[in-house]
């Protein structure tokens, strides 16, 4: 239930002597020469107004606009700052009212592209956007249990700035209620940047308005619970939404960083050293590490990666190199290398962020604002899971490697420029005649 504001006025009358409880109350029966306050609800974007005084004249105003005299509810789909006060014969007006009504986002066009598990029934994933909060989702209890992190994704049919982002807990009792938690935006349904609010939800039935720092705009959300109240592993939720600043104009959706095709290979070049990372074998310090690419031989496949597909989830995948074939799996600030695969083990499953273009940030499923990053950034330099900041990773498909050999070196203080395979590439006095040359559309980076 949301709380509603009470208006509320007294006057302060001196007692010169002692009286009974019957006479003080008489005596407090005093009608105030005011007009009550006007009282300003608005529901699925319709606007009522109300005054307890009898036969009371509400008069109002939107953003500031001319005054209006009230005489029935009215359509505010788009929003705006409300102003009203109340007039009566024989009485003061009252105080000016104020209300800010939201932009009104009707939810029956929504739909729920991805749930990362539902009970079903009842307790469906569609009752997170239904408007009712007697109704809610519960993730799966029977037959099976999966636990945290559980994902929804929704679709709001338009693109919003967003302001708020709004959680109900289930009235009925605390089963699932959400504590930790990660909120998204983006123009895609698969793919998404940093969360853009983070934090713990409170346990109890109300509904809780959480404001963003900044107004992303998208047409998609994705919430992700890492954890509840109960510690039970499933979750609940009675409503899911947002309050948007404004609507927007079509907004051009990310293309996908990365490809879990069972044939696609990328390389993974950090950006602050141009090194890439690589499968450098079990140490006490992880089994990831930076290392040094051969331009003139790109058979080294400890260098090659797989993303695969956490099933039911859009951001969490499995990372592993081709030969020797490791799987990624956080153990502790440890990142190391399993020889096998555990689709259902958390510690396997990495989250990604893409941040812009090809540039990704990784994350372990269970690691709360804790990224992938080094200490140093030469060769040999090990990958930990557990940096307050992120490394930042371009993906570069195999098709954009490209093998340079004996191109001449340009003279000192000079640049040369040529064509391989239609991409133009500049090499500067410091290339050599062998190197490996990454084209990204943007720039051209010489190793």
């Amino acid at each position: 239930m949301r709380a509603a504001k009470t208006f509320f006025a007294f006057i302060i009358l001196p007692v010169d002597k002692a009286q009974t409880d019957s006479q003080l109350a008489e005596r407090s029966r005093v009608a105030l020469p005011v007009c009550s306050p006007v009282a300003i609800k608005s529901e699925k974007g319709e606007v009522t107004m109300s005054c307890a005084t009898p036969g009371a004249v509400i008069h109002y105003s939107i953003d500031g606009g001319e005054e209006q005299i009230y005489a029935k509810p009215f359509a505010l789909t788009d929003g705006g700052l409300i102003r009203a006060y109340a007039t009566a014969d024989g009485l003061t007006d009252s105080p000016v009212s104020e209300e800010r009504i939201g932009l009104y986002v009707n939810k029956s066009r929504w739909r729920i592209v991805s749930c990362s598990s539902q009970q079903g029934g009842a307790e469906a994933v569609a009752n997170v956007i239904d408007e009712d909060g007697s109704t809610i989702w519960h993730s799966q209890y029977s037959p099976q249990k999966p636990t945290c992190p559980h994902e929804i994704v929704v679709d709001m049919s338009a693109y919003y700035s967003i302001a708020k982002f709004v959680y109900q807990g289930r009235e009925d009792m605390g089963n699932g209620r959400v504590a930790k938690f990660e909120f998204y935006v983006s123009n895609s349904s698969t793919v998404w940047g940093a969360p853009v609010l983070t934090g713990t939800l409170q346990n109890n039935s109300a509904v809780q308005e959480l404001e963003l720092s900044t107004r992303p705009i998208g047409r998609y959300f994705r919430f992700l619970i890492l954890s509840t109240h109960d510690n039970q592993g499933y979750a609940s939720a009675a409503e899911i939404g947002v309050i948007p600043e404004a609507k927007e104009s079509r907004q051009d959706a990310p293309t996908a960083a990365i490809s879990t095709s069972a044939t696609a290979v990328a390389y993974l070049r950090h950006k602050a050293s141009g090194l890439f990372l690589h499968y450098l074998g079990g140490s006490s310090e992880g089994a990831f590490a930076l290392g040094k690419l051969d331009g003139s031989d790109l058979s080294d496949q400890s260098y090659a990666f797989q993303f695969g597909k956490v099933k039911n989830y859009t951001a969490y995948f499995t990372l592993n190199t081709q030969e020797p074939k490791r799987f990624m799996t956080v153990d502790g600030w440890h990142v190391n290398g399993s020889q096998t695969q555990d689709a259902s083990a958390h510690n396997q499953w990495i989250l990604v962020e893409q941040i812009g273009g090809a540039t990704i940030r990784l994350r372990g499923a269970e690691k709360e604002q804790k990224y992938f990053n080094f200490d140093h950034h030469t060769p040999g330099s090990f990958v930990y899971s557990d940096k307050a900041t992120a490394a930042e990773f371009e993906v570069v498909k195999k098709s954009d490697l490209v093998a340079v050999n004996g191109l001449p070196a340009p003279k000192k203080g000079t640049t040369q420029a040529y064509d391989l395979g239609g991409r133009p590439v500049v090499l500067t006095s410091a290339a050599t005649r062998k190197g490996l040359v990454i084209v990204d559309g943007v720039k051209t980076i010489l190793d």
